[in-house]
């Protein structure tokens, strides 16, 4: 019998936005259902160049918003983090988020959430990043967003 479990499934399958009409599609996850994996603005040197400055060691707790496919995810675990916090609000991007697997003693969640309302403890993590999520929301938006962010770093050294 196969499995039902979400990791068994093949990757390909686990397409964010899959039962959407690609006419009402956010345009990041029609380009990711063509085959698109990398969208940031900078590409991948870029988004290097962001977790060198945030600085991630083994005892930082790191929330990344709207994850998407996990690209950075995987780049930040790379630094083997204490633990990593992916969310997004789309079930199929949770669910191959909830596919990264780390070295060592890292702790890897993948939560099903808005990046404006994650429902994580205040002041739990180090470092919040969400790369290239800002540009495309409205103002009041991306105030919400900064708020959450805000709310869920440490008081003292967050990032």
């Amino acid at each position: 019998m196969a499995s039902t479990d979400p990791r068994a499934l093949h990757e390909s399958t686990l397409v964010p936005g899959g039962g959407l009409d690609a006419a009402r599609m956010p345009g990041h996850w029609l380009l990711a259902r063509l085959g698109k994996r990398v969208l940031r603005p900078g590409g991948l040197e870029l988004t290097r160049w962001m977790l060198d400055a945030l600085d991630i060691g083994s005892g930082d707790r790191v929330v990344e918003l709207a994850a998407g496919l996990g690209a950075t995810a995987r780049l930040a675990l790379e630094r083997v983090p204490a633990a990593c916090t992916a969310v997004d609000r789309d079930p199929a991007a949770v669910a191959r988020l909830g596919t990264l697997t780390a070295a060592g003693p890292t702790e890897v969640a993948a939560v099903r959430a808005d990046a404006a309302d994650t429902g994580l403890p205040s002041g739990s993590t180090a470092v919040v990043y969400g790369e290239a999520m800002l540009t495309m929301q409205p103002e009041p938006a991306k105030r919400r967003i900064m708020r959450e962010a805000h709310r869920l770093l440490a008081d003292t050294g967050g990032r």
